[in-house]
């Protein structure tokens, strides 16, 4: 979600050819009229508007309501995700990103697996609070209410090294810090879900390694 991301990640899908099979997808930029027109044209935005539907999509009024996305993935054991969705900006909208957004998931029905990033807001992730599991620096969308996944964190956040603190140049970068925020961040949530699942001990030790980053 933003320039910070995209560029990097464009960068090692078409100049370092790693991780290809990701679909990565700007948020911000879903509220432009080229970029889904030229994720379409990519094959990176499965939705069902046509292509001279997609550029027509705007922000339109919207009540709180039930919303449903369908799954066909066997992985999972429900039939689909079903939450209620407030609008998403003024009380009052659901923004043409939001729209397209739903819309993707609908169409998606579980079949890839979605993620959004840590730092997303919830109305950018259209209040799917409820069912998303934190994987460190992203939460991944579920069929369901999460189950306990401590342990798994405390693996992935295992494998983040540790800065050194002999060169602090990187500080110099606003980005740069933006993003190591973003690594505390991840810590700080592990710590919270460790709590709530009464593991203090591990909650320490998550809250004491975001202070060593």
């Amino acid at each position: 979600n933003g320039d910070m991301y995209l560029y990097y990640l464009l960068y090692l899908q078409l100049v370092d050819r790693y991780r290809v099979d990701i679909r990565y997808i700007d948020l911000n930029l879903l509220n432009t009229r080229w970029y889904p027109t030229w994720l379409q044209t990519k094959g990176i935005l499965p939705v069902s508007y046509s292509p001279d539907e997609l550029p027509k999509i705007i922000a339109d009024k919207w009540v709180a309501q039930k919303v449903t996305v369908r799954n066909k993935n066997e992985k999972y054991n429900d039939t689909a995700l079903v939450w209620n969705l407030p609008p998403t900006y003024g009380n009052k909208f659901l923004l043409r990103s939001d729209r397209i957004v739903l819309n993707l998931m609908q169409q998606n029905a579980f079949e890839r697996d979605v993620f959004f990033a840590g730092d997303v807001p919830s109305n950018m992730r259209l209040f799917l609070d409820d069912y998303l599991q934190s994987r460190g620096l992203t939460y991944k969308v579920l069929t369901q209410i999460p189950p306990d996944n401590t342990f798994e964190l405390e693996l992935r956040l295992k494998k983040l090294l540790h800065i050194s603190t002999d060169n602090k140049s990187y500080l110099n970068n606003r980005d740069n810090i933006q993003l190591l925020n973003n690594y505390r961040f991840a810590y700080t949530t592990a710590a919270f879900i460790a709590s709530q699942n009464n593991k203090p001990q591990l909650a320490l030790e998550f809250i004491e390694s975001a202070e060593r980053k």
